[in-house]
């Protein structure tokens, strides 16, 4: 055996343990053997090293560490990188798609290529003419991006202002116009700086005489109360939208300030201040994509990006919710890949899984690459030791099934043999892969059986720990097909009532990946539309105990952070507003359709259709919903009911101001129709207070 095959098995090189074996058995046995062949896999583009990565693990080789001539360990790492080098070279030629560049200026290249050559004449060999200028002044550029815009359009051949061309006194429309576009001209000046100042100074009441800034807030920001920190980044959503984005997508400088002041927030908001800021993150994130999706990218991939990943390794408890924010920048399935791409670089397995996880159920990309991602790292992660990384690992299977049900059945072996681990968060994992492709199969599939088969081995008998984390899953895949639905039902009602007052109870969510003790709040829609399509299917006319149960556990613990996620609330507003209206007239459920509707008025994306249950329907006979109710609860009702809608009326009018009329018009109205039932309520004091 030769030093250099002993060195090669004790720093762990490739085959070579093999390699000794064999001149062992052939020295002692004296018999020759057939020597092993290597097996190459094609490893995947988007599985493979980046020159940074060749350069890191070559650093860390044994034989390089150990040499201490300079000279010859940049030997080692340039012959690695011509080696990467030469492999990118040879993906090129192989794959030109790939690597096909769709750059404005490529596709500018190659259009100018497209021009027949013209032919050189004999002509063109004439000598130039010498010709000499008079010294050029160059004034330098002083004016900002919106201003070189503004003067382009005018040499465009676009009109000038009239006050430009007029050359006798200016009249009053002159006058005017210049007062507009001095005013366009400041607010082209203004800045990120200089907005948030402005919104600071109206919402936040000066200490000891001095104005808030935007620089004491951000450095102080943690110091800040919830309330405090919610107010003025719900006022960046209601008045300086529009205004951020066109500052901080024409100039990157505003982009990079902006950015500091979420991830500041980020960090140091409390968890009632984060839902605000998470609201203005991602109204600015859909603004941008509208306003242009391109530079918004780049923007977010150089300034946002990096500070998001920071702060995914540093704070555990948001990494769903900044995970959330990474895909909010992915308006294209290029977008989504860069993202995937740099998390592979920056973060280790077990994180990255998690990551993974959070991502491939917030984003709607899953174009043939993304998945193959997607399942390159769910193979990787069933294999691992750590039961978080297979955990996470499920979690993106599971999204995966959403789509292919078919791929679950694929790896259905795979999903047996997890289940040799008893721990609670593998089991729930498998019983979320299970349910999520029953939840998209359809009616007749003959797979049904083998699924179902699996599901129900692994939830009999099953510990309180996987029961709760498996109903918990099962909400990511509602409402489903009706098979799914009447799965999620079974189990609910199968479990211990101490376990249903914890999903119903509203605060924040705890555990370790799955089993946290209430439904995700991102997806707690998905629970009030299961309750909307079971009182479909069974043409119910009232909430049943179930209904009240489920309804409870979302509604009081949903989360309206995006314009999509308010559209869903609104809908779910629109089909059980009756129902819940009606258990308002209830002794036992008062209180709890009370807590119901107070939820939808305190989010400012459903306030407006809230409000509407107060008014009359437009271009109909009938009279509002609550008029219904005034007339039901008066006479005859238990006075607690009564006792609940008289203060429910008078809370909204205290807190949202813009409710005042509607709710004085509907009591108007009530005691100019029912005059009798009007004098037997208690609504003549609180109009009385009204007036006044």
């Amino acid at each position: 055996i030769g030093e250099d095959l002993a060195t090669a098995v004790l720093h762990c090189k490739a085959m070579a343990a093999v390699q000794m074996v064999e001149k062992l058995y052939a020295h002692l046995t004296k018999r020759s053997i057939a020597p092993t062949e290597t097996i190459i896999e094609d490893t995947p583009a988007y599985a493979r090293p980046t020159a940074s990565k060749v350069i890191k693990d070559k650093l860390k080789d044994p034989v390089a560490v150990e040499e201490k001539d300079k000279l010859t360990s940049t030997g080692y790492v340039q012959e690695a990188i011509d080696q990467h080098q030469m492999q990118l070279r040879q993906d090129r030629m192989n794959d030109r798609e790939r690597y096909t560049h769709t750059s404005k200026h490529r596709m500018m290249t190659q259009r100018m290529l497209r021009v027949a050559t013209r032919q050189v004449q004999h002509d063109d060999f004439k000598q130039p003419q010498i010709q000499f200028l008079k010294t050029v002044n160059v004034k330098p550029i002083t004016d900002s991006m919106a201003q070189i815009k503004g003067s382009q359009r005018f040499s465009n051949g676009q009109a000038a202002p009239a006050a430009t061309l007029s050359k006798g006194p200016a009249t009053e429309s002159e006058r005017n116009q210049k007062v507009k576009s001095e005013t366009s001209l400041s607010k082209q000046k203004s800045t990120v700086t200089s907005v948030m100042d402005s919104v600071l100074a109206e919402v936040l009441p000066s200490t000891d005489g001095k104005t808030v800034k935007m620089s004491d807030f951000v450095d102080e920001i943690a110091k800040k109360s919830s309330d405090e920190v919610k107010l003025v980044f719900q006022a960046l959503v209601n008045s300086g939208l529009e205004e951020f984005v066109t500052l901080s997508v024409d100039h990157p400088k505003q982009f990079w300030k902006l950015s500091g002041l979420c991830c500041k927030a980020l960090a140091g908001a409390s968890e009632a201040g984060l839902d605000a800021v998470a609201r203005f993150y991602f109204a600015f994130a859909e603004s941008c994509g509208k306003h242009d999706a391109g530079d918004a990218a780049e923007l977010f991939q150089d300034y946002l990006r990096p500070k998001l990943i920071i702060l995914i390794k540093t704070l555990p408890a948001r990494r769903e919710i900044l995970a959330e924010m990474l895909g909010a920048f992915c308006f294209r399935e290029s977008h989504l890949l860069t993202v995937l791409r740099v998390l592979k670089e920056d973060l280790d397995t077990p994180l990255l899984l998690e990551c993974f996880g959070y991502l491939s159920s917030r984003t709607d990309f899953k174009s043939k690459e993304i998945q193959d991602a997607y399942l390159f790292y769910v193979s990787l992660g069933l294999r691992s030791p750590s039961k978080n990384v297979r955990s996470h690992a499920l979690l993106i299977l599971a999204n995966l099934c959403k789509d292919e049900p078919n791929l679950c059945l694929s790896m259905l072996d795979e999903l047996k043999k997890a289940l040799e681990d008893p721990w609670w968060g593998i089991r729930a994992g498998v019983v979320h892969v299970a349910f999520a492709a029953i939840s998209s199969m359809e009616e007749d599939n003959k797979s049904f059986g083998t699924l179902m088969e699996l599901l129900e081995s692994t939830l009999k008998g099953a510990p309180p720990m996987v029961l709760r984390a498996s109903i918990y899953w099962m909400s990511y895949c509602l409402p489903g097909n009706k098979r799914a639905r009447s799965i999620f039902l079974a189990q609910w009602n199968a479990a211990p009532e101490d376990m249903k007052a914890q999903f119903c109870s509203s605060g924040s969510n705890g555990g370790d990946i799955a089993g946290f003790t209430s439904f995700p709040r991102r997806k707690a829609c998905n629970v009030a539309q299961l309750v909307i399509e079971d009182l479909t299917d069974r043409k119910k006319q009232n909430l049943a105990s179930l209904h009240v149960e489920l309804l409870s556990a979302s509604i009081l613990n949903s989360s309206v952070l995006r314009s999509s996620d308010a559209d869903l609330w609104i809908s779910v507003l629109k089909s059980l507003g009756r129902y819940i209206l009606v258990e308002l007239a209830d002794e036992e459920r008062c209180e709890w359709a009370r807590k119901i509707l107070d939820n939808f008025f305190s989010e400012d994306g459903t306030r407006s259709s809230t409000i509407s249950l107060l008014l009359k329907p437009q271009g109909a006979q009938e009279a509002p919903l609550f008029f219904g109710v005034l007339k039901m609860m008066y006479p005859g009702r238990p006075a607690k009911c009564q006792q609940t809608l008289h203060q429910f009326l008078a809370d909204i009018v205290k807190k949202y101001p813009e409710t005042y009329r509607d709710v004085y018009n509907l009591l108007k109205n009530f005691e100019s129709t029912e005059k009798e039932r009007f004098e037997m309520s208690n609504f003549k004091k609180l109009m009385e207070s009204m007036q006044r």
